[in-house]
């Protein structure tokens, strides 16, 4: 989107330790474990299969988003 990335490194015990102790390890999980999806399945039980790629639907979202931050300032 033609944006500088605004990345920290952050290690992992840094977000699990003090999860840990605040009791939201599971959160910290969620944040730091596996995002992908496998929907092989409910696709081959539907018949489904998605109108658009993963990597099409992006590039049209940043595309449209990009549209409206123009025409909004």
């Amino acid at each position: 989107m033609n944006r500088p990335y605004r990345l920290l490194p952050v290690p992992e015990a840094m977000l699990r330790i003090p999860a840990r102790a605040l009791g939201r390890s599971e959160d910290v999980e969620r944040l730091l474990g596996s995002l992908e999806v496998d929907s092989a399945h409910i696709r081959d039980v539907l018949g489904w299969s998605p109108r658009v790629t993963l990597d099409d639907g992006l590039a049209r979202m940043c595309a449209w988003y990009m549209s409206e931050v123009a025409r909004h300032g």
